[in-house]
């Protein structure tokens, strides 16, 4: 049996944090080939949601009003070298009142490093986000899946269904 821990990231994990996001969206493009943004304005968001999420006073208070409404947990091998082997970022979406309200988990990202895969830390780490969430008063959980993402059938096993349909037209000048 693989033994590995998830524990809540830190600020001392950015570098980590990154370094996964980055191979997450390295696959994401091999499954897709949906372009990649270059390290623009969208990417220097993106670092700053993540050190907003990270940030805690020395006491353990939030610095950020987001950072309460935000999980970021990483798991880590219990091999010797605590390798990073997977990461899950999710949050609380607050309800929309068009539609009946219902507090909602958004996963954000869930990864695991090829490697590491099939020895339960994916698993885990969704159970982690998914917890997190029913503690916090959600009563529902989504998240986005590429139709071939072999991950799937994690979310299925998980009691994930198919909700709708995401359809996409490129636009180009001119059409």
């Amino acid at each position: 049996m693989f033994d590995f821990q998830i524990r809540y990231a830190t600020r001392h994990d950015f570098a980590i944090i990154i370094g996964l996001v980055q191979a997450m969206l390295s696959e994401m493009y091999a499954l897709s080939s949906c372009e990649l943004s270059d390290h623009s304005e969208a990417w220097l968001d993106f670092e700053s949601r993540i050190l907003q999420a990270l940030g805690c006073a020395e006491n353990g208070e939030h610095t950020y009003p987001c950072a309460a409404d935000h999980l970021l947990d990483i798991a880590e091998a219990n091999d010797g070298e605590h390798a990073s082997t997977g990461l899950v970022e999710a949050s609380i979406l607050p309800p929309i009142t068009i539609f009946r309200a219902v507090q909602t988990l958004q996963i954000h990202a869930l990864y695991t490093l090829p490697r590491y895969r099939r020895r339960g830390i994916g698993t885990a780490l969704l159970r982690t986000a998914i917890d997190w969430g029913q503690r916090h008063g959600c009563l529902r959980a989504q998240l986005s899946v590429l139709p071939h993402n072999p991950a799937r059938r994690l979310y299925r096993q998980l009691g994930f269904n198919i909700f709708g349909l995401e359809m996409r037209k490129e636009l180009i000048a001119g059409s």
